[in-house]
């Protein structure tokens, strides 16, 4: 029946056209949350002083690591590692003079946060400009949170957080922009400042609490995770991007 094998013909075709597509769709929209976060925000992989890991939750400032010329050389010095930087993360309460909430803070090397993160430029929304070297007293402010404080351009907020040893520190930092992510948590918690500022504010001047590395093949990441690894020695944890971001691993 020429009309019935047509027609069963035609239905093949687009049942696997639309299969196609949809393999597809999904499979870029994979890359670009992995491109998002390995290259835009965590690094493909990171490297923390050992016992990190266990206390994630708590990010405990108490478990940082010398920021050097040379520890950095040795990390580079690691064959298939091409970008490092150092980081701060740190929580505490943000103010506006009426109302407080907890935070998140990030603090990044700006002079090469680009470096292991390609992508890192913070998207902003409502104008505002980035963050540059010598804004030693501003921040980004997620836009959710900030749309909470009712907060504009310009704009002076308080940020209390403790040191390692528990001495309490404030400063106040000038809003620069409004950052978004597609991570629904940093819009409405995560505060950006320079890591010299976060240094400050914690007492931590020349100290990280994570590094950031770039590698030049994802396929070898384990095997490059390995060699970081062996390179630092006992002191030292390393973990790929999966298993510090289980949300968009699985």
């Amino acid at each position: 029946n020429r009309r019935r094998s047509i027609i069963t013909g035609a239905a093949i075709v687009i049942c696997v056209t639309m299969v196609v597509l949809l393999k597809g769709f999904i499979g870029a929209v994979a890359d670009l949350m992995v491109a998002d976060v390995v290259e835009g925000r965590a690094g493909a992989l990171q490297v923390h002083k050992k016992g990190f890991f266990d206390n994630i939750e708590s990010v405990p400032t108490r478990l940082n690591i010398p920021y050097t010329p040379e520890l950095v050389a040795k990390i580079k010095s690691v064959p298939g590692v091409i970008g490092v930087t150092g980081r701060l993360m740190y929580n505490g309460l943000i103010g506006n003079g009426l109302t407080q909430t907890m935070f998140v803070g990030r603090g990044i090397d700006l002079a090469h946060e680009e470096e292991a993160c390609p992508r890192s430029k913070a998207s902003l929304k409502g104008g505002g400009s980035p963050l540059t070297a010598i804004d030693t007293h501003a921040a980004l402010v997620g836009f959710e949170l900030g749309e909470s404080f009712g907060l504009q351009l310009g704009q002076t907020v308080n940020v209390q957080s403790s040191s390692p040893t528990g001495r309490s520190n404030a400063m106040d930092l000038q809003v620069k922009g409004f950052s978004t992510s597609t991570f629904p948590f940093e819009n409405k918690r995560v505060l950006t400042t320079p890591l010299s500022t976060a240094q400050e504010l914690l007492g931590l001047e020349g100290r990280v609490t994570e590094y950031a590395l770039r590698v030049d093949d994802l396929s070898r990441l384990k095997e490059i995770a390995a060699d970081v690894q062996t390179a630092l020695g006992p002191e030292f944890e390393v973990h790929t991007w999966q298993e510090m971001n289980t949300f968009v691993r699985d």
